[in-house]
């Protein structure tokens, strides 16, 4: 009965005490920490070394809250860069989460190490980045070309990774290519018209303007110009051969 009962509490008591110290020496391990002393007094009851062992155990996470916090900034930092670098999950190594079983001043300092790596080898991606995107912009410019969105969205969201700058290097390679194109469909247009004004004789008065510009509109207006010309000589020199 009550020898029993009592028997009983006493065992659950020891085994909750137990627990307690346990949980004090996975934290104290998991901090590194040599500061927080945990106060052994056998001839106290069972509760009061429970509460005095969580009460250590709660002194040293107060204790390391800043070190938490430090964690948690450099973690998210982390990932953020991981994302926009493109690097999957399985290759993040130590880095993927905090956890709770290592949480020492040598582990934080692994982390700052690897961001500081990390940041290096972002500014490098991201001026690659950037001198591709200025190229494609400026090319852009001189076409009136709208950008594909693949493109807006690598800049937009500041990706990096190796996927992102193979479309750039595509873009700019399609973007070149469509520059010759035109470079080369306006020279020739500007030679017909060149030539029809001559057989013609057509008043400088009444000649367009020499343009250079590549955009489709101006290829537009170079193409009317010949057709319009080609037509006038056709009808003033009907025997001529076009």
């Amino acid at each position: 009965g009550f020898v029993e009962q009592v028997s009983h509490s006493c065992e659950e008591l020891r085994s909750e005490l137990f627990e307690a110290q346990e949980e004090f020496k996975r934290v104290q391990k998991a901090y590194d920490d040599d500061q927080v002393n945990l106060p052994i007094k056998p001839n106290l009851p069972y509760k009061d070394q429970i509460n005095i062992t969580q009460r250590a155990t709660e002194q040293i996470q107060d204790l390391y809250k800043p070190r938490i916090q430090e964690f948690n900034y450099l973690h998210k930092e982390l990932m953020d860069l991981f994302e926009n670098l493109g690097v999957p999950n399985d290759e993040r190594g130590d880095f993927v989460e905090i956890g709770d079983t290592d949480l020492s001043e040598s582990r934080l300092e692994s982390f700052k190490r690897r961001l500081d790596e990390l940041m290096i080898e972002f500014q490098q991606r991201s001026s690659i980045v950037k001198s591709y995107y200025d190229n494609i912009l400026d090319i852009k410019e001189q076409l009136e070309e709208p950008l594909p969105d693949t493109v807006i969205q690598i800049f937009e969201q500041d990706l990096c990774d190796n996927d992102s700058v193979q479309i750039l290097s595509d873009c700019l390679n399609d973007f070149q290519r469509l520059k010759e194109d035109r470079i080369n469909q306006v020279d020739s247009l500007n030679d017909k018209i060149a030539y029809y004004y001559d057989i013609l004789c057509i008043d400088p008065s009444d000649q367009i303007q020499k343009s250079t510009d590549l955009t489709a509109q101006n290829i537009e207006n170079l193409q009317n110009e010949v057709q319009f010309l080609k037509e006038t000589s056709r009808k003033r020199f009907p025997v001529v051969i076009q």
